[in-house]
């Protein structure tokens, strides 16, 4: 991505990109933020590379075509996210018995998703899919979870509905009751007015 590219995306000159990289200027926050988004790391990832890559080109450079290169040690920025899904897999593996077969599932989906988005972007240049995979990942947790709060919803329904059948029935056996006494009620007066 050039200097001007990179300017138009952050409605900024491309001076201001050039300032930016010769270390003349920082960014404020806002843009820092915009930047880790356009390019698809972390924030604090972000501030990382903007210190280290003001004085060695390890982590990325811009080559005199003003064209954003990676640097032989890119792949640095990502491990530790790596590393991080990887110790959760491993507790998720460790757990699993203790966790419902669809929670696993939407666990392991929110796992691996992220994961492999990141070893994606790790290996083609020019490819942001991070973001993209861990949408997919949380939008599946969200399926899971929409489905388990409609199975409940339909079961809560489903006992209530029986309640109310309960309801009725004990409902319309007090009126037949009621009924059958009010009956025999004026049949026993009558036999007490005749036995009088």
């Amino acid at each position: 991505m050039s200097q001007q590219q990179l300017a138009d995306k952050l409605f900024v000159n491309r001076s201001t990109i050039a300032n930016w990289e010769l270390g003349r200027r920082v960014p404020d926050a806002t843009i820092i933020v915009r930047i880790a988004k356009i390019f698809g790391v972390d924030v604090s990832d972000l501030l990382d590379i903007l210190l280290i890559t003001q004085f060695t080109t390890v982590i990325y450079y811009i080559t005199p075509d003003n064209v954003y290169k990676r640097g032989d040690y890119y792949f640095v920025l990502l491990v530790p996210a790596v590393m991080v899904m990887i110790v959760n897999l491993i507790g998720l593996l460790i757990k699993r018995r203790s966790v419902k077969r669809e929670e696993f599932f939407a666990f392991l989906a929110y796992i691996i998703a992220p994961t492999v988005s990141m070893i994606i972007q790790l290996m083609f240049y020019g490819v942001t899919v991070i973001v993209l995979g861990t949408a997919i990942a949380a939008l599946f947790l969200v399926a899971v979870i929409r489905r388990y709060q409609t199975k409940q919803y339909i079961l809560q329904q489903e006992k209530i509905a029986e309640q109310l059948k309960t309801l009725i029935i004990y409902r319309k056996k007090g009126k037949r009751n009621a009924t059958k006494k009010e009956n025999e009620m004026p049949q026993k007066r009558k036999m007490n007015f005749v036995s009088n």
